[in-house]
């Protein structure tokens, strides 16, 4: 008959309606196990595997005592665009639902899939308990990252997550999966850097895998070559000159990286494309060499302390003298990309570079008696700037013109731009003439919008019936129109 539901809430006003149910454990494994990941797109993590202390207890609990998961788990929130009900002698029952997401309780979800793929676990006598929320798709965007904010419960989720789902992030990912870097070490096969937008994604991909698929998907996907978003962060932030944000830690220097690339990406976001993807790669496997340099220093092995802060302010610290200095040139990103790694004259200054670090942020006239304090604080950047640092020429004689590095990012910004105006065409179309006409007609006496985008959204309205679809310009404003008329109160 379905899912037997309570109706909680209908509230007509804001097209929102709430119902509590409880869902059988094989079919909910059923539908992960067939879509995977796409049934937690809105969730703020993939599975954090059963290593985990909360996934352990889960996993015992369907081993066990099944019979008592649904008094034992806090149960999942989910969203749907549409729901269709039947009523019967026995009560309310759900039949259908329309583009159903999980938007709290991926780690119970992947748990019980988890059972049935590894441990061939029975699990259709388990009950777990649902939240559903029906609201249409633009409602859902807006309370998915709240109510995991207020419901989740059961692994702690970190400010960092909560921006995994902006576009910046997503194309980052796409890009980490198509783009294969170049095979070293006599290898005859390429590798990607894969990019974690959400926590678990990479041992998630792992889960339904043999052995030896397993095996093939680890020399395509190295666990070397993970790179999570707060390490993302951490790579552009140092980049950039702020170690002190670095320095604060992942979840404050996510904070800031999120500010600052949002601001970005509204002024522009064309040149967040493949030739930049390439280039914070090569930024990584700057800062990861690094880190293996400072952990092999005689110096370093004896205190053993203050690599994070070391690493972020040398870094750093060549990147501020290169931009002040020598304004037209840059490290070669491009050579560090083809060969995966640094090259010599790099590492050597990094030798030198780190330990005067270390001599600088230890030095006696600190202002803060605590070294890991004191290099979270502006003061001590600043100081850093002004220092005199020793560069050797060697190493200058490797950077090259920004003009060479920038070779191919013109075309990699007009690609990017196609790629989205195409998007922004199709988004238009594919809203239909008929929502635009209603949105024509609901805003033209509320002196909103000028007459041009009137003008513009006529033609969106009625290009069924002209076959004029709107030009790329257009569409790109009509995406905005879309965006000033939800704020205004437009419900489609």
């Amino acid at each position: 008959y379905g899912l037997p539901c309570i109706l909680a809430t209908d509230c007509k006003k804001e097209n929102y309606k709430s119902y509590l149910t409880a869902i059988p454990g094989n079919i909910l494994a059923d539908l992960y196990i067939e879509h995977g990941s796409r049934l937690l797109e809105g969730n703020v993590r993939s599975f954090l595997s059963v290593r985990g202390k909360v996934n352990k207890e889960i996993r015992a609990t369907i081993l066990n005592e099944p019979n008592m998961f649904f008094a034992y788990n806090n149960g999942i929130a989910a969203t749907a665009i549409n729901v269709e009900s039947d009523i019967n002698n026995n009560g309310l029952f759900i039949t259908k639902l329309t583009d159903l997401q999980i938007i709290n309780g991926g780690q119970t979800t992947a748990s019980i899939a988890n059972a049935v793929l590894q441990d061939k676990v029975d699990v259709s006598n388990i009950m777990v308990p649902m939240k559903l929320s029906v609201v249409n798709n633009e409602k859902a965007e807006e309370m998915i990252p709240i109510i995991s904010r207020c419901a989740n419960s059961q692994n702690k989720v970190d400010e960092s997550d909560f921006f995994s789902n902006h576009p910046y992030h997503i194309r980052m990912e796409e890009f980490s999966r198509k783009v294969f870097a170049p095979a070293t070490n006599g290898n005859q096969y390429q590798t990607i850097w894969f990019y974690e937008r959400a926590r678990g994604q990479h041992t998630q991909e792992q889960m339904k895998l043999t052995p030896s698929e397993r095996k093939k998907y680890l020399l395509k996907n190295p666990k070397s070559q993970l790179i999570k978003k707060v390490e993302w962060a951490k790579y552009i932030n140092t980049f950039k000159c702020r170690p002190d944000i670095v320095s604060k830690g992942a979840q404050a220097g996510m904070r800031h990286f999120a500010k600052e690339i949002d601001k970005e990406w509204k002024e522009g976001n064309e040149k967040f494309n493949e030739f930049y993807y390439k280039e914070v790669i090569s930024l990584c496997i700057i800062f990861k060499e690094t880190e293996r340099l400072v952990s092999n220093q005689d110096w370093y092995k004896e205190i053993k302390s203050y690599r994070a802060n070391i690493v972020t302010y040398s870094l750093a610290i060549l990147f501020d003298y290169i931009n002040k200095n020598l304004k037209e040139y840059t490290i070669d990103f491009k050579r560090i990309w083809n060969n995966q790694s640094i090259y010599k004259q790099l590492e050597e200054q990094l030798i030198i570079t780190t330990k005067e670090v270390y001599n600088f942020i230890t030095r006696e006239d600190r202002l803060t008696l605590n070294v890991t304090e004191w290099c979270k604080k502006e003061i001590c950047w600043n100081r850093a700037k002004k220092e005199n640092w020793t560069i050797n020429e060697s190493f200058l004689l490797t950077l090259v013109s920004k003009e060479y590095c920038n070779e191919g990012k013109s075309q990699a910004n007009k690609e990017q731009r196609i790629n989205n105006e195409l998007s922004e065409e199709l988004e238009v179309i594919k809203l239909g003439a008929e929502y635009w006409k209603s949105m024509y007609i609901w805003i033209k006496d509320k002196k909103v919008l000028t007459p041009m985008e009137m003008n513009i959204l006529s033609i969106a309205s009625a290009f069924d019936k002209t076959g004029k679809i709107p030009s790329a310009k257009q569409c790109k404003r009509l995406i905005l129109i879309k965006e000033k008329a939800k704020l205004e109160g437009f419900n489609f």
